[in-house]
């Protein structure tokens, strides 16, 4: 492990999180994302490593990357973190892929869009666990991708009851 690798991953998500998105446009904090996860794998701090992938896809998805780059790129991101075995991160993971999988109509049928079930996870099972294991973390993570593609698709209902079923989570966690 590096720690000025560590020390690096851990700087870029503390300022992408809180100044760089006020300041920049949104396109030009990618090499910053890029280098966050970067060196969250290379110094073997793949929590942050992670955050920063979850944070790309948000902003590729805003800024209008190709669907083909980005599923090729968090796959292979997504095949680090499933090859380390960290069942935690692989949670982190699989809503906002299977979201990527959907919005490329390559693991569901546009009827079921917004049903985060394929090549990535199993949206029942997934919820189940969380449910279990008591982890509005995941649970949000998962709404959250459900109630984007709702509102992607034009089903404004269910992405405002997903956001309702999110909100006393939100104030749990001290979100809100």
């Amino acid at each position: 492990e590096n720690p000025s690798l560590e020390v690096e991953c851990r700087t870029v998500g503390l300022i992408l999180t809180l100044l760089s998105h006020w300041k920049e446009t949104i396109s030009s904090l990618r090499p910053q994302l890029l280098a966050g996860i970067e060196s969250g794998f290379l110094s073997g701090d793949i929590i942050h490593a992670t955050y920063s992938l979850g944070q790309l896809f948000a902003m590729d998805a805003i800024i209008g990357t190709p669907l083909d780059e980005m599923e090729r790129f968090m796959l292979s991101r997504y095949s680090q973190v499933r090859n380390l075995g960290q069942s935690t991160l692989i949670n982190w993971c699989q809503p906002p892929i299977q979201c990527l999988l959907n919005l490329r109509n390559q693991s569901t049928s546009w009827d079921d869009v917004v049903t985060l079930t394929g090549e990535a996870m199993n949206e029942q099972e997934y919820m189940r666990s969380a449910e279990d294991g008591r982890n509005s973390t995941f649970l949000m993570i998962a709404l959250h991708h459900k109630a984007y593609l709702a509102c992607l698709f034009g089903q404004f209902n269910l992405a405002e009851s997903l956001y309702r079923k999110m909100k006393p989570m939100a104030q749990v966690m001290k979100l809100s």
